[in-house]
């Protein structure tokens, strides 16, 4: 189960994924986020911790990253993967077409995107919306 969601913001993919890269400022420019942390670099493999608004605390891995073009971190649920997936298309305008997904795999898939997905899904275009002002202004 998928939940998609895009926009155009006014600057370079390197910026943007500067921003993803940044995980300890991503409550500036993420309403849902409270706090958020990695254990050590951000890199392929690298864990973190990322305290969503009104629920525990998480722990989150990377697991697909490509400079200035994509990250995919993963939170472990029980018999279910949460992947966001965050995906930059430079423009050739200088800007960039980001791509955000939630993806849910594994057995319980469909419960926890019933549960969870539906809500987050609701929150993706203000979270860009943010993102993108919080870029744009700097």
């Amino acid at each position: 189960m998928t939940f998609q969601e895009s926009i155009y913001i006014a600057t370079r993919a390197e910026k943007v994924f500067a921003a993803y890269a940044a995980v300890s400022q991503w409550p500036a420019w993420d309403p849902e986020v409270e706090s958020a942390s990695m254990d050590g670099e951000f890199v392929l493999g690298g864990t973190g911790k990322v305290k969503p608004k009104g629920v525990a605390q998480t722990k989150i891995e990377i697991v697909e990253l490509t400079a200035n073009a994509s990250v995919t971190t993963r939170c472990l649920l029980p018999l279910c993967k949460m992947d966001f997936v965050h995906i930059l298309e430079p423009q050739a305008n200088g800007s960039t077409h980001v791509i955000n997904q939630v993806v849910f795999s594994g057995w319980l898939a469909p419960l926890f995107g019933r549960l969870i997905g539906k809500s987050i899904a609701k929150t993706m275009p203000a979270t860009l919306a943010s993102l993108k002002r919080h870029l744009e202004a700097q």
